[in-house]
């Protein structure tokens, strides 16, 4: 019995110390991303569509899950799940992190096993009829895989500079009018 307890205690020992080793091997990397897109529509209407249900109105198969508070009221400390971009991952888990209406600001903070993502938004008015919205995204690999995913999803966002999110909310701005 005592020689069955000390290999067990063997591997779990084994276990750990390959895990420090390998977390000790692994360098995280980080992409961030910015790009501007200009909305045809008062800041006063824009920015409320970068909020959890806003995003419902102008992004087709947006759909999270509220966590709390239930009811999806737009506050700092929200949480809420969407589908990871992999399939059968974990569910991402999203904070707001920040939520300023007076600056016009909201920031998510997007966890998963393998990488963590920040998403800043920032609105400006340009002439009070229109508006500017700066939109940073930061991701970063928790492990190999998330690297190479992070990179993969930032270089595929980016690649027209969040031109899709442009036409998508100012042809829903445009419908609504």
């Amino acid at each position: 019995m005592k020689k069955q307890i000390f290999t067990f205690l063997f591997l779990i020992v084994s276990v750990i110390m390959n895990q420090q080793t390998r977390a000790q091997n692994f360098l995280a990397e980080q992409y961030i991303k910015s790009a501007s897109i200009v909305l045809d529509g008062k800041m006063d209407d824009v920015f409320p569509l970068f909020t959890v249900l806003g995003e419902k109105k102008w992004s087709s198969g947006w759909n999270p899950g509220l966590i709390f508070p239930a009811s999806g009221n737009m506050e700092e400390g929200l949480v809420f799940q969407t589908p990871d971009h992999v399939h059968g991952a974990p569910s991402l888990i999203w904070v707001v992190s920040r939520y300023n209406t007076i600056a016009h600001q909201i920031q998510y903070t997007i966890t998963s096993p393998i990488r963590v993502v920040i998403i800043s938004i920032s609105c400006t008015s340009l002439n009070g009829k229109s508006t500017k919205a700066e939109i940073s995204y930061k991701l970063t690999g928790l492990s190999k895989d998330g690297n190479e995913l992070s990179h993969h999803l930032i270089t595929k966002m980016f690649a027209d500079n969040l031109k899709d999110w442009e036409t998508a909310i100012n042809n829903y701005l445009e419908k609504s009018k």
